[in-house]
């Protein structure tokens, strides 16, 4: 991972390979939430705990389950948050992502230097 950068709204830019596939949580109640959930390891460093609520739009929701298909372990992506806090959980330390904005696919390495090579 680089050093954050900062991002448009005084934040950071978070760039890492996925430690497991991206999930979407559900939350069940008269207006069921869902949130976007993933792990990212930085080249460096402690990894980062990434959720991103997604409301209780349906539309939000099947928008987001889309994404999963190309945020997959080991797939880079980059998250926009605000910042992050150090966290530990059960001796497990993480960077945990707050007020994140966006969450963006960078795509596999395998799957861009395979798509390079043609």
């Amino acid at each position: 991972m680089q050093a954050p950068a900062p991002h448009p709204d005084n934040g950071v830019r978070i760039t890492g390979t996925l430690q497991e596939n991206a999930a979407v949580l559900y939350q069940a109640g008269i207006q069921p939430s869902a949130m976007l959930v993933l792990k990212i390891a930085p080249e460096k460093g402690l990894p980062f705990l990434v959720r991103k609520p997604l409301g209780t739009d349906p539309n939000v929701h099947m928008a987001a389950q889309a994404k999963l298909v190309v945020m997959k372990r080991g797939d880079q992506v980059a998250v926009y948050a605000k910042g992050f806090h150090a966290r530990d959980d059960h001796d497990v330390a993480t960077l945990f992502a707050l007020d994140v904005s966006d969450i963006l696919p960078l795509g596999s390495p395998t799957r861009n230097r395979a798509a390079g090579d043609e």
